[in-house]
């Protein structure tokens, strides 16, 4: 391979001693034949032909000399044309040298696509004619001729530019030096050559001082090698220029941070000489900066830690952010979730509604806010609470979108709950109106008779029972209220001694034993052990069993056969009591014992009660330390429903006194602004032999304590004017002795505190009954 650097022999001759030297061709090619091929063609030209057989061999020629047109082998075994033409316009020195590439075959449609790209302005195919190859390279050499001579003429021009302009550029650095923005001249060995005032200002130093310290004296040490690397870039032509955001030390140590322009002035022959530098003081941008990235750690801190699953959006709706909790209860990954994954957590039977009402607020820029369930890791659906809002710039534009998803299963339960309660509480109010209807009609239908029948008529004694067992009625119904409120409230109140069970279940089958017999049924009571004893109320206790009983009773066809058993399990005292009526189907099983809470009902089943009795057993039981349960094989089988308290020993208490069953008659004042009431409980104590005066307000009770002189004084709390606490206290102050008993239909804790704080013996609740009436009397 011969490679010439010097023109040919041939061309020599065009090049007269004194003239300017001969524009240059590469010849590149790795066979030499075609390289003496292209100097033959090119021979009378007035060209210097430079050849180089590999494509690295022509990138040193290109980094030696200066071409005006570079003839380029396609296919090269070493490096192909292609690269080397890639690595030639990287040069900024021959970024517009001509290239045209020379390939044996037919170029692609591709090829020739690519040679273009990367900047050739011709393709030849070889063989190529002589005439045609000289013809391109001349019209190129020319080319360059003029361009030579029109930067020799721009040269000149610029020599007389910058001497006629030397007085433009003292008052342009007249300008520089008053200018409000910092600018510095740095040599190459990165000492400082100039600053202007502002600069000398922004590093806190003279312009004395600069010039004994270099550019890196003054830069921050976590900046230094940043600002290096750039110029490097720069200084190698991979950059025009350099931009950084970049701190400054202060003399006395504080720091300054910059926006930094920077660029390299060069000489005639191109090499740089120092670099001139432009910094604007951006310390205020920075610290909203800094600001804006702490207020935003905060808010991702917060957003990680609320209990909601948190996300953001931007403008268009697609998701770019989640919080810790959306991916700890979804199992996702952020991949999983970008733009749109998170449809894939939402059910499918509401993604369709989902998108609708999103696609809606997103196009009017409106809040949003839907309910759905949400797939958590476990592969169970929770119901959530889902709103998103639009955060808008200054102009009112909408940035991105903030969401939430509040986890609202428990919530949702609780309203069924809820609303299940309510509809149980309507069915209650409706059943309790009918409960009251039906003693309340008896009741007025045997005062009706009473009024029409004339003195000393038989049937008066069958209509006063009717009377009685209707009020008594009432009666029950209004205790198991007021259990209820008492229970709810937490003021049940328990005289809890120890009790025999066998006494407690006789006492129960006593009271239902009407009941028992009106319908017909079969009562079956085994004890495993008479001696059983329990520590509790006892009329709770006798309560409970009756109403488990009653209940008994009542759900069991005519006939049917209901059993008693009394026994042991390990501590306790366990009754069972069961029976084979109507049953109990499985769903309603769990809410036996629920308040207001009754099974199927029909009309000729009137007897189903308010559906507060088990309510108010199972309270109590629990409030003796017990428990209560209930079984069913379903509609039709029976029901077994299972009492079990702590057993007891039993104490052996004292002989009570023998009380005296002879009423001693009484002078009692009834003082009642309800005259039925009032009038009717004195007909009762002048038919058990008491003399009694009966005075309806305030002002007529405390003249009739004195005109009456009563022993003991029956007292309304609810008077108009002077309550029943206020006339207590006065008779008490005037008649210490008299007894003084509050008879009401207030009946809670506080009540009876009031009434004791006001004088009062004892407090009794309306309706009361009359056995305690004749106890409160001292009579019983």
């Amino acid at each position: 391979m011969t490679t010439h650097t010097q023109p040919s022999a041939t061309t020599a001759e065009a090049q007269p001693a004194g003239t300017q030297p001969l524009p240059r061709v590469l010849l590149v090619d790795d066979q030499r034949g075609r390289l003496l091929a292209y100097e033959a063609m090119l021979e009378g030209l007035g060209v210097a032909c430079v050849t180089a057989d590999s494509g690295s061999k022509a990138l040193e020629r290109v980094l030696e000399q200066t071409f005006a047109v570079i003839l380029l082998d396609v296919n090269m075994p070493d490096m192909d044309g292609f690269e080397v033409a890639r690595l030639v316009r990287q040069h900024p020195r021959y970024a517009g040298t001509p290239i045209i590439f020379v390939t044996a075959a037919p170029a692609t449609d591709v090829e020739l696509l690519k040679g273009y790209q990367l900047g050739a302005i011709d393709y030849l195919s070889m063989p190529a004619a002589p005439e045609v190859l000289r013809s391109k390279v001349a019209v190129l050499v020319e080319m360059h001729r003029k361009r030579s001579e029109l930067e020799s003429l721009n040269r000149e021009l610029e020599s007389a530019r910058r001497r006629g302009l030397f007085e433009q550029e003292r008052r342009q650095r007249a300008l520089i030096e008053e200018a409000p923005i910092g600018v510095a001249h740095i040599a190459l060995d990165d000492k400082f050559v100039y600053a202007n005032r502002s600069f000398c200002a922004l590093v806190g130093r003279a312009a004395d001082e600069l010039r004994q310290c270099t550019w890196q004296d003054t830069t921050h040490a976590d900046d230094v090698a940043a600002e290096q690397s750039l110029t490097q870039q720069v200084l190698g032509g991979l950059l025009p220029h350099y931009t950084l955001d970049k701190r400054f030390v202060r003399k006395d140590g504080s720091t300054v941070w910059v926006q930094l322009f920077g660029n390299f002035e060069h000489g005639d022959d191109g090499r740089p000489l120092l670099r001139v530098v432009i910094a604007t003081d951006i310390t205020e941008r920075k610290a909203a900066e800094e600001a804006m990235r702490a207020s935003e750690a905060r808010f991702r801190t917060l957003a990680n830690n609320i209990d909601q699953l948190a996300w953001t959006c931007d403008e268009l709706g697609h998701a770019n952010w989640y919080n810790e909790r959306w991916y700890d209860y979804t199992g996702t990954s952020a991949a999983q979730m970008a733009g749109d994954g998170w449809k894939a957590v939402v059910d499918p039977a509401h993604l369709d509604r989902v998108m609708a009402s999103l696609r809606r607020c997103l196009a009017a820029g409106e809040a949003w806010e839907d309910t759905f369930p949400l797939r958590g890791k476990d592969g169970q659906y929770h119901w959530f609470l889902s709103r998103a809002v639009p955060i808008r710039d200054a102009a009112g534009r909408v940035l991105q979108w903030f969401g939430t998803n509040t986890d609202i299963t428990e919530l949702k339960a609780l309203k069924s709950a809820l609303e299940e309660a309510d509809r149980r509480k309507d069915e209650f109010l409706a059943m309790l109106a009918h409960e009251l209807r039906n003693p309340v009609a008896p009741i007025r239908t045997a005062a009706a008779a009473l009024t029409m029948l004339p003195n000393g008529d038989a049937r008066k004694r069958s209509l006063v029972e009717v009377i009685e067992r209707q009020s008594g009625t009432l009666a029950r119904i209004l205790d198991d209220l007021l259990d209820v409120a008492r229970i709810t409230q937490g003021r049940i109140e328990l005289q809890r001694e120890v009790v025999p069970v066998a006494g407690c279940v006789e006492a129960a089958l006593q009271s239902t034993a009407p009941l028992m017999r009106d319908k017909g049924h079969r009562v079956d009571v085994t004890h495993a052990n008479e001696t059983l004893h329990v520590r509790a109320d006892r009329g709770r206790l006798e309560q409970c069993l009756t109403h488990l009983l009653t209940n008994a009773a009542k759900f069991t066809d005519a006939r049917g056969e209901i059993s008693v058993q009394v026994r042991t399990d390990g501590g306790d005292a366990v009754i069972d009591v069961r029976d084979n009526g109507v049953g109990i189907a499985p769903a309603f099983l769990p809410h036996v014992f629920d308040l207001f809470s009754q099974g199927a009902r029909s009309i000729d089943r009137s007897q189903g009660g308010l559906g507060l009795g088990l309510a108010i057993c199972r309270q109590l039981i629990e409030l003796h330390g017990g428990r209560m349960s209930c079984a069913s094989e379903g509609v039709g089988r029976g029901a077994t429903f299972t009492l079990r308290l702590p057993l007891a020993h039993p104490t052996n208490n004292p002989a009570s006194a023998p009380i005296s069953s002879a009423p001693q008659p009484k002078r009692v004042l009834v003082v009642d602004d309800n005259r039925d009431a009032a009038d009717t409980l004195a007909l009762w104590l002048q038919a058990h032999g008491h003399a009694t005066q009966t005075v309806y307000s305030a002002e007529a009770a405390l003249q009739a304590v004195d005109d009456f002189a009563p022993d003991v004084v029956l007292l309304d709390l609810g008077l108009p004017g002077i309550d029943g606490f206020e006339v207590a206290r006065r008779i008490k102050r005037d008649h210490r002795s008299m007894r003084v008993v509050a008879l009401t239909g207030y009946g809670e804790a506080r009540d009876k505190m009031m009434s004791t704080a006001a004088g009062f013996d004892a407090h009794a609740v309306k309706p009361v009954d009359m056995a305690e009436l004749n106890r409160l009397l001292g009579c019983g």
